[in-house]
């Protein structure tokens, strides 16, 4: 499938992961006699290296990498295209691309590749057949070279639920747990939606204003700093002053990037945690509130159902299958 074979690691030099393994038999693997099955799906999470310099090459599948942390350079169609956290590159079947030489030390990405058997069982080549449920998916990232979109840059909406689908993709596929393929068909699939919505906000954004661009990262890195320090009782005022911004203008540009006000955004986090610990702990609702940061039991029950269109109490009780009596009935 590949068009080369991997380049050797300098004397002495060895990654620290899985990746050169996998790669190099994904490089050879046309030499492979046809008795030998190729997975129609990987995926990885790696540290890039600056001794990693492979040539320019192409691929018969899809290849998506994104950028965890840090930043790189991707080479498409030999121009350079700096990358940073947020950003993602889909590469479609036959277009030339490559990592670059400048990378940071510390820099992490993903790297999910589909091959067509993977959607389409029997499937050799892309496009899909049209009966196939992911063909209207798909479409707009099976583009000719010309037409390929060198990167596009997430919200931080959907930084983080970008980030907990690839999360529980890596654990899908190294647990393998019964219909763990079943599982990771169905993440593919929202990923792809979440990775279309982003492409048609990058396609319309000439809308956006010059300044609107640069503050971008800011509003992303302040977001990151909400999903860290989510429980204690973070203020927008308090937030917009950490990146040096005045609130009604940090207020203006987190609304325009995250699709939520400042006050939805952190009670979405706080949320998305209270409904891991209903789930995995015993501990009564109305102290689950208080650990993510809400301080008035009626304001999480507000907050809660909002979210998820249940109060915390049924929400717990649908999880466990079981009575909720334990819990005193002045807690949800």
């Amino acid at each position: 499938m590949r068009k080369y074979k991997a380049s050797p690691l300098p004397e002495g030099q060895r990654y620290e992961n899985d990746y050169v393994s996998h790669y190099t038999m994904r490089m050879n693997y046309s030499d492979l006699p046809d008795s030998v099955p190729v997975p129609p799906y990987w995926i990885t999470k790696y540290k890039m290296s600056p001794i990693w310099n492979s040539p320019l090459h192409s691929h018969e599948y899809i290849q998506i990498d994104y950028i965890c942390r840090g930043h790189a350079v991707h080479v498409l169609q030999e121009k350079e295209y700096p990358m940073t956290r947020g950003d993602v590159c889909i590469i479609p079947p036959g277009v030339e691309h490559r990592l670059g030489e400048e990378i940071s030390e510390e820099g992490y990405a993903v790297q999910l590749e589909l091959m067509p058997a993977f959607f389409y069982r029997g499937q050799q080549s892309f496009p899909l057949p049209e009966s196939c449920g992911e063909y209207e998916l798909l479409a707009p990232f099976l583009v000719s070279a010309d037409q390929v979109l060198p990167k596009f840059s997430l919200s931080a909406s959907d930084l983080s639920a970008v980030e907990a689908i690839f999360d529980e993709m890596l654990r899908e596929n190294a647990e393998r747990r019964p219909e763990y393929e079943h599982m990771l068909r169905a993440l593919t699939d929202k990923l792809l939606t979440l990775f279309k919505r982003a492409l048609h906000r990058e396609e319309n954004k000439n809308g956006c204003t010059p300044r609107l661009n640069a503050q971008r990262r800011y509003i992303i890195e302040a977001a990151d700093y909400i999903r860290r320090n989510y429980a204690s009782g973070l203020t927008v005022d308090e937030v917009a002053r950490k990146f040096m911004i005045s609130t009604s203008y940090f207020s203006f540009l987190f609304k325009s990037v995250t699709d939520k006000t400042f006050v939805k955004y952190l009670n979405s986090v706080r949320v998305l945690r209270a409904q891991e610990l209903l789930r995995q702990s015993d501990f009564l609702v109305r102290d689950i509130g208080w650990m993510v940061g809400f301080h008035s039991v009626n304001n999480f029950n507000r907050a809660f159902f909002e979210e998820v269109g249940l109060s915390p109490r049924a929400y717990r009780k649908i999880c466990q299958g079981g009575s909720d009596d334990g819990i005193p009935s002045g807690s949800a």
